[in-house]
């Protein structure tokens, strides 16, 4: 199987490592002198310094992990060639960039919802869908951390769509927007508190300016709650209702980057599509620009 990954950055050199485990050959595009030695050091097959020079490898398809402005840009060029095409989350930043792209080829496109194939947020939708929580009141989650390390975007556009899968992963969707509070100066936003919905509500918390690093999903039901406390944790927390002490229930299975890309490489050998479409990433990509529209 081979693959063209635009971009080798410290994530794309992740990207390059599961590739090579899953067997593939690897086609990597990069312009970055570090970007190209990440690439040579993850021993990809050929390195290239644009993407029309992908071309001539007949790759089965691709995966992009630029930033996340430069998205639009690649998949500009990529969509006209026909192969599928694994895009790092936010898919695109602006609204416009969806309009643009939604008429050429569309279902050509995938987005890297990572948080989707992790075995913690798996084991939280399995509590919700046998209903042992009951009716589901509410869903909170909290990714804070202190640092942007992407300066092209602020914060919401790379730490937002996380949650925002893990939300329509338990719950099917996201429910309307109702009210936003959020940290900004003048011309950067690190942070916001989006509140959705009324029954199930979701409350999504993410900050790049805060004192501690944070990871919790939480959900609440009439028969009880559970809790992914930790973004590693191997464990979920079942609280029942009635009962003093949780249960602990183990999360198993494969690192979520590696589980995507296995997902997106049976794909292109006829297996089952990736989980979040073209479509997912344009609901994701306006939700957030309609949270950062409060902001301003």
């Amino acid at each position: 199987m081979r693959i063209g990954l635009v971009g080798c950055g410290p994530w794309g050199a992740n990207i390059l490592r599961d590739l090579r485990t899953l067997g593939c050959e690897v086609f990597v595009a990069a312009r970055n002198p570090s970007s190209v030695a990440r690439a040579e050091a993850g021993l990809a097959d050929e390195v290239v310094r644009s993407i029309s020079e992908l071309n001539q490898f007949d790759c089965a398809g691709y995966v992009v992990t630029t930033e996340a402005t430069n998205h639009v840009n690649v998949l500009r060029g990529l969509m006209p060639w026909g192969k599928p095409i694994f895009v790092e989350k936010p898919m695109v930043t602006t609204v416009g960039d969806v309009e643009e792209l939604a008429v050429l080829r569309p279902e050509l496109v995938f987005v890297m919802d990572k948080w989707r194939y992790h075995p913690g947020v798996k084991v939280l939708a399995d509590l919700v869908r046998s209903r042992l929580l009951g009716d589901i009141y509410g869903i909170r989650t909290r990714r804070n951390q202190w640092g942007n390390p992407h300066p092209d975007c602020d914060s919401p556009w790379t730490l937002l769509p996380h949650d925002l899968s893990i939300v329509e992963e338990l719950i099917g969707e996201v429910p309307a927007l109702n009210g936003v509070e959020f940290d900004a100066s003048p011309t950067e936003v690190f942070g916001v508190v989006a509140r959705f919905g009324s029954r199930p509500w979701v409350v999504v918390e993410s900050f790049s300016r805060a004192p501690r690093p944070e990871r919790e999903v939480l959900v609440l039901g009439s028969k009880g709650m559970a809790v992914l406390g930790d973004g590693y944790s191997e464990e979920v927390l079942h609280f029942s209702n009635g009962l003093a002490e949780p249960e602990r229930i183990v999360a198993v299975g494969e690192w979520p980057l590696l589980a995507e890309l296995r997902e997106f490489v049976g794909y292109l050998s006829g297996r089952c599509a990736p989980r979040s479409s073209f479509y997912d990433g344009a609901r994701h990509v306006r939700a957030i620009a309609e949270i950062l529209a409060w902001t301003r």
